[in-house]
């Protein structure tokens, strides 16, 4: 993972929100926490303004008050144009 969207997983744990692009520095920013199955998820991050974003793997329950899809439904609302 490119070490500059670490600080924007620092900023969903405090403060719910990935805060500025690592790249354009636009505050237009999102993610969501895609639970696959019981042992396979992935945290999605991007900048709604650049594109620009990363995919983070990982392995069991994300931090609670996180956003969260199955991953169905992250396959459904990429193919219906969710984020970049």
């Amino acid at each position: 993972m490119a070490k500059r969207w670490h600080k924007c997983i620092s900023s969903i744990a405090a403060h719910g929100t990935p805060g500025n692009c690592p790249s354009c520095k636009s505050e237009d920013t999102d993610y969501v926490y895609v639970i696959c199955s019981e042992h396979n998820s992935f945290l999605h991050m991007w900048c709604n303004a650049c594109g620009r974003g990363e995919q983070v793997c990982g392995r069991g329950k994300p931090p609670e008050g996180w956003k969260t899809m199955t991953g169905d439904e992250y396959a459904a609302w990429k193919y219906e144009g969710g984020s970049r």
